[in-house]
């Protein structure tokens, strides 16, 4: 296993295509300051993920109107998640 801690943004881009298994991103999506730049790096997450590789993004920036919107989704997406053991 690879670990590493580095500045995201300037890392992602040197990776080879489908070089990880799985990215873990903590706390950080929320200060990546541009709705452009947030793109940005999900096209180089979604290129340095093998065919298929998982990416865990947790952020405690969640609010109110978020869970109202998104609960379902997220709840359903987790639960494939633990059928597919």
């Amino acid at each position: 296993m690879k670990r590493v801690c580095s500045e995201i943004s300037e890392f992602i881009v040197t990776q080879k295509q489908e070089s990880f298994d799985v990215i873990v991103g903590t706390s950080c999506f929320q200060h990546i300051p541009s709705h452009k730049e947030r793109l940005f790096l999900m096209k180089h997450f979604y290129r340095a993920l093998k065919y298929e590789g998982k990416l865990l993004m947790l952020n405690r920036a969640y609010s109110q109107r978020f869970f109202h919107t998104y609960l379902q989704h997220t709840l359903r997406s987790f639960r494939r998640y633990l059928i597919s053991f």
